[in-house]
């Protein structure tokens, strides 16, 4: 498992309190290393919560997220075990939302919409004036089917068009055969960004871990844009294949905007041993529309939380120590 950097990146060490909690936690590290010198019984997971708490100090959703967590960190004091409890909380929900995770891609193997409830149990949609984004969609095979659309039946990660499509659009054919053929051809679907979100008084286990997540965090408006039919909006989905939506779904790829260039993100993973999978992922996607005010293009804020839980699953050791327990499970 990596140690925490001895500091955190230069912009954040201008916050005296971000400072603060992250030398908190450094102390922590240290002293769970100590104890555990000459010791094989020394929990692992415990090193985890406290590189998790570190983690989101340095990659939270923006600047508000990390205040968040700052204050939780400092309102612990000095007391370790209090920290450890506050870092297994966070432990507990990202390893929950790996477990949903993984059995959801056991479920779209049977069923390309298993994270979609029937339409009849959820709530009407909103209008487009009671909307602060764009028109809400009744329905993920909709939602699908207008993301395919927009993002003109390319799976956005790896470049390739939409196998069904090639064969039925002759434009499709030709484009692969002058432009793409480094590009395979995938069978690509509309996915969502972040999954389907309900109020815990109503959500399952996957919902309602990842409603408290986000909440924590400081985004109740995004709970709300999301919640019922509002997850599929055309912001929250992308045209992927299901090979790697599966890998951004399990948090191993994420998106990191690129500086000064509206839309564009670099496509970062950990996929271990990625050089042996028939997986050719672009090393950066732009995303754009034909109809600006119908077809609206992925929200950079559901991106960036997408990207902060990636980032802290990955840095902190936590992904692959989950993940791991999975496939044991399995």
């Amino acid at each position: 498992m990596p140690k925490l950097p001895s500091s955190l990146s230069a912009r954040l060490r201008q916050n005296s309190e971000l400072v603060a909690a992250y030398a908190v936690v450094l102390q922590a590290e240290r002293n769970l290393e100590e104890t555990g010198k000459g010791d094989s019984s020394i929990s692992n997971e415990r090193l985890i919560y406290c590189r998790i708490l570190g983690c989101l100090l340095e990659y939270a959703p923006g600047d508000r997220s990390r205040g968040l967590v700052a204050s939780e960190i400092s309102g612990c004091g000095r007391e370790q075990g209090k920290l450890l409890e506050l870092g297994k909380w966070y432990y507990d929900h990202f390893e929950r939302i790996l477990q949903a995770g993984a059995a959801l891609q056991n479920l779209r193997n049977r069923d390309p919409y298993a994270d979609c409830p029937a339409d009849a149990n959820l709530p009407p949609p909103a209008t487009q004036e009671e909307s602060t984004k764009g028109p809400l969609l009744g329905s993920h095979k909709l939602a699908h089917r207008m993301a395919k659309r927009r993002d003109d039946r390319h799976c956005q990660l790896t470049g390739g068009p939409d196998i069904h499509s090639l064969v039925k659009y002759k434009w499709i054919e030709e484009k692969w055969l002058r432009e793409e053929q480094d590009r395979n051809p995938v069978p690509a679907q509309g996915y969502h960004i972040l999954h389907q979100i309900t109020a815990p008084e109503d959500g399952d286990d996957y919902s309602k871990t990842a409603w408290a997540l986000i909440e924590r965090l400081g985004f109740r408006s995004i709970l709300d844009e999301l919640r019922g039919t509002g997850v599929h909006r055309l912001e929250n989905m992308m045209t992927m294949s299901p090979f790697a939506n599966r890998f951004f779904n399990s948090l191993n790829i994420w998106l990191s905007p690129v500086d000064n260039e509206p839309n564009a993100y670099y496509i970062k993973h950990d996929i271990e041993h990625y050089e042996v999978l028939d997986l050719k992922l672009q090393k950066k996607v732009v995303f754009s529309t034909k109809k600006p005010g119908e077809w609206h293009l992925p929200s950079p804020k559901y991106l960036e939380i997408h990207a902060a839980c990636a980032r802290v699953a990955h840095f902190s050791g936590a992904g692959d120590y989950i993940n791991d327990r999975i496939l044991a499970m399995e």
